[in-house]
């Protein structure tokens, strides 16, 4: 019976560890696909940046970042009318954010 408890509380223990894992690595996931989406912008990997700044923009509506690093990846492209719209997004998630301003006034 001590056998069956110690085995079970062992389990439990590993079960948690494992949950704890998977929600550290959720949490970043979506700052990692920032860093990504900004590092294919440098990279002039404009469609790259697009689809990965999209895919943070879904995790996090609400983060004028995401916008920003998109509207970046359109003017790179020469797509200067989404890349407003985006940066529009942006200005009023962080009015307060000046690199969003002057951003928008470049598009």
């Amino acid at each position: 019976m001590r056998r069956v408890i110690l085995i079970l509380v062992i389990v439990l223990v590993l079960a948690g560890l494992g949950v704890g894992v998977a929600l550290v690595l959720r949490q970043n996931t979506g700052q990692k696909q920032l860093a990504r989406a900004q590092v294919a912008v440098s990279a002039q990997r404009y469609d790259e940046a697009i689809e990965k700044a999209a895919a943070y923009i879904l995790q996090s509506p609400d983060d004028w970042r995401g916008y920003y690093v998109q509207a970046q990846a359109y003017s790179g492209l020469g797509r200067y009318d989404d890349a407003r719209a985006s940066i529009e997004k942006a200005t009023k998630l962080a009015p307060e954010e000046p690199k969003v301003w002057l951003a928008l006034s470049e598009t």
